[in-house]
C-alpha cells in the first residue's frame, strides 16, 4: 500500500504539467541543500550542474531560482523520468550520461527493487564503483564523460556544481584540481561514499586534506548527506 501510494504521487508530482507549475509558483533566489543548512544564492541564467540527478530533486530547486541546469543521470530509469518531468523546461539540459575523471563506458550497478522499496526507490544507490550489494543488482552500460571537459566546453563559470555520483566523487574533483577545472567553478556541494570500501575511505581523508591544503575548503564542501 505504501508503494502504491508513492507511485500515484510520483505520478501527479513529476507531470511535465505540475513540475512547470509548482516551479514559476515557488520562485526562489537560492539553492536549498536543506540537509546541511546551505542556501546558496543564484541569479537567473547561472549555470548549476546536477551530477547524480536521480529524478531531478536539485534540478527542480535550481529550476525555481532561473538556472540553467545540466542534469547527469546514467540510470535509464530516472532518466525517463526526468525526460518526462522537464519536459516543459528549456532551460534544462539532460545527459543520459556519467560524469566520471575521464571518457569511458562502465557498467552501473542498481539494487534490485525488493519488499517495499520499489524500482525507483533502489536508484539513489546506484554506482559504478560500490563493491558488493545486499541485494541483487541489474547492470546496464553507460558512457560516461570527463567533467573536466566538460565544464572547460562552457561559456561561462558552473555557479554550483552539486555530485552524489556513488563514490566516483573523488576521483572527479581531484581531475577538477589537476586540470585547473575547479577554477571555473564557484561552489561545490559533494556527498562522499567512504563507506563503500576501506580504500574509498582512505582516498577521502586523502581529498580533504589536498582541498584544506589549497585552500577549498570553502569552495567545495564534501558534507552534503
Amino acid at each position: 500500500m505504501q508503494t502504491l501510494a508513492k507511485q500515484m504521487y510520483r505520478a501527479i508530482r513529476f507531470n511535465p504539467v505540475v513540475e512547470r507549475t509548482t516551479n514559476s509558483l515557488r520562485r526562489s533566489a537560492t539553492l536549498n541543500f536543506d540537509a546541511i543548512d546551505l542556501f546558496v544564492p543564484i541569479s537567473p541564467g547561472d549555470i548549476v550542474i546536477d551530477g547524480g540527478a536521480n529524478v531531478g530533486l536539485v534540478t527542480s530547486k535550481a529550476v525555481r531560482a532561473g538556472a540553467t541546469v545540466h542534469a547527469f543521470e546514467p540510470n535509464s530509469v530516472c532518466f525517463d523520468i526526468l525526460r518526462k518531468r522537464f519536459a516543459l523546461h528549456p532551460n534544462v539540459h539532460l545527459h543520459n550520461k556519467g560524469l566520471m575523471d575521464r571518457d569511458c563506458t562502465l557498467t552501473l550497478s542498481t539494487p534490485v527493487a525488493h519488499r517495499e522499496f520499489d524500482s525507483i526507490d533502489t536508484t539513489v544507490a546506484a554506482s559504478f564503483v560500490a563493491e558488493s550489494f545486499d541485494a541483487p543488482v541489474t547492470t546496464e552500460t553507460v558512457t560516461c564523460i570527463d567533467i573536466s571537459e566538460f565544464i572547460m566546453s562552457l561559456d561561462k563559470p558552473v555557479a554550483v556544481l552539486k555530485l552524489d555520483i556513488e563514490g566516483a566523487e573523488i576521483g572527479a574533483i581531484n581531475r577538477l584540481i589537476d586540470t585547473g577545472a575547479i577554477d571555473r567553478i564557484k561552489f561545490a556541494v559533494v556527498e562522499t561514499h567512504e563507506r563503500f570500501s576501506d580504500e574509498l575511505a582512505r582516498q577521502t581523508e586523502e581529498l580533504k586534506a589536498r582541498l584544506a591544503e589549497l585552500g577549498l575548503n570553502d569552495k567545495v564542501r564534501l558534507d552534503w548527506i
